[in-house]
């Protein structure tokens, strides 16, 4: 990781553009499909309700903290946002539904999706950045 970030410094560029400069072109194609699966597991754990699959027969929660969002301002909007996305992830994953990267990426990338475009990154560059920390993991 410190060699990518020295990179970075050195070239005043930020980690996207690094993924971008090393890896090949197709993996904007491969980062797309990625952000649509999560868009879709956001949007398919938020939408269902009853119980989750299993012994236990937990009930599904995104939903209802989905409809709190709707009766929320400001800051407890934002913070009710993140963690119904987290949830609808979660519940998502616990019902063995295919999603593409980790619950924290993706609720992390529809929480930027929802900021203001000053304080976040383009969905492409950030799932890059990721993508770039994950390689530097393997090597």
């Amino acid at each position: 990781m410190e060699k990518i970030l020295e990179w970075c410094y050195s070239n005043g560029k930020a980690i996207w553009e690094f993924v971008s400069e090393y890896e090949e072109p197709d993996i904007w194609d491969y980062l797309a499909e990625v952000w649509k699966i999560m868009q879709t597991s956001i949007k398919s754990g938020l939408e269902k309700e009853g119980t989750l699959p299993g012994v236990l027969k937990l009930a599904r929660k995104a939903p209802s903290y989905h409809v709190r969002i709707m009766h929320s301002k400001g800051y407890i909007k934002k913070r009710t946002s993140v963690y119904a996305y987290a949830l609808a992830v979660s519940e998502e994953n616990a019902s063995g539904n295919l999603i593409g990267f980790d619950q924290v990426v993706k609720t992390m990338m529809k929480t930027g999706q929802d900021l203001p475009s000053l304080y976040k990154e383009t969905s492409a560059g950030g799932l890059a950045m990721f993508h770039g920390i994950d390689r530097l993991k393997r090597e």
